[in-house]
């Protein structure tokens, strides 16, 4: 599995390569942070919705995304079904 930051960054680089400006900077500009401190590792492989810029991530990605691109980001980043 990869962790977090490889699957930020495939979304970033998808983003990119389909015309999605807006998700690209939502991505590239949100505040992230990791669940126990500042760096994501093995342990920690997805967001936590209990963290506020994490919600708001989420929250932005819904409102851009077309709803199965939503899911797929949504199932990778987020690890729920």
């Amino acid at each position: 599995m990869n962790n977090i930051w490889d699957r930020v960054n495939d979304w970033k680089f998808w983003a990119l390569a389909n015309g999605q400006e807006q998700f690209y900077r939502l991505l590239l500009e949100n505040n992230i942070h990791s669940t126990n401190g500042l760096v994501y590792d093995r342990a920690e492989p997805y967001l936590s919705l209990s963290i506020p810029s994490h919600r708001q991530l989420l929250q932005e990605a819904r409102r851009l995304l077309d709803p199965p691109m939503f899911a797929e980001f949504y199932q990778d980043l987020y690890g729920k079904g």
